[in-house]
């Protein structure tokens, strides 16, 4: 991992934690509180919920502060229990409607059907995922149908179908690794796409896969 991290907190600072120590005891209640802009701050554990965000908003864990990627392990989106195993409802985190100002930072995301999900091919959604790791979801660790999502100092692992399936769109993955998945490491369906400084490989069936696409970069 870079020695810093881009995005720092911005406008108010909220906490979210298991322990009753912060403003709000689960992600999706701070997100539904809090304004645009404002920055959402998760503790270390295990948040059992599927999240839905649909404003700008910067949400990271504790790495986010002191850049200590300890808490990337510790700080853990898992929707298995609350949607009756890996089906296609547990959804780890959604994004609608949302542009570069909406970061996601430093976070485990597993056991869930995927693992991070953007369906809105308005091109409307486009926010940036950065130092995650996504793993063992069940379909795959990113489905993005449209939108301009960046990824960037990801490791996206040992997910069922795949590790990402990017369609109709204008992604951008950038120095993350993405390996050990049962079928394909990065499936581009009519797709634009700009792919550097990534490690991809032991995947069983291809590294990347193209179809119908438009510009590889």
């Amino acid at each position: 991992y870079s020695d810093e991290v881009s995005a720092k907190p911005r406008n108010d600072l909220y906490y979210v934690s298991q322990n009753g120590d912060g403003d709000f005891n689960s992600i999706q209640n701070a997100i539904g509180s809090v304004l645009v802009n404002d920055t959402i701050i998760v503790r270390p554990g295990t948040y059992s919920e599927s999240v839905f965000i649909d404003k700008n908003l910067v949400l990271g864990s504790m790495f986010l502060i002191n850049n200590d990627t300890t808490f990337i392990n510790t700080t853990i989106i898992n929707s298995f229990n609350i949607a009756g195993g890996m089906g296609p409802n547990a959804i780890g985190v959604t994004f609608s409607q949302v542009d570069s100002l909406c970061q996601l930072i430093g976070f485990t995301i597993t056991w869930n059907y995927h693992g991070i999900n953007i369906e809105d091919q308005s091109d409307q959604t486009s926010p940036v995922v950065k130092y995650c790791k996504i793993f063992e979801n069940n379909g795959y660790g990113i489905n993005a149908d449209g939108g301009n999502l960046k990824i960037s100092d990801c490791t996206i692992s040992n997910n069922f179908e795949g590790g990402m399936m990017l369609r109709r769109g204008f992604k951008t993955v950038n120095n993350c690794i993405v390996r050990s998945h049962n079928k394909i490491g990065i499936d581009l369906y009519e797709e634009t796409a700009t792919i550097t400084n990534t490690l991809i490989h032991s995947n069983g069936e291809e590294g990347i896969r193209l179809r119908f696409n438009y510009d590889l970069v």
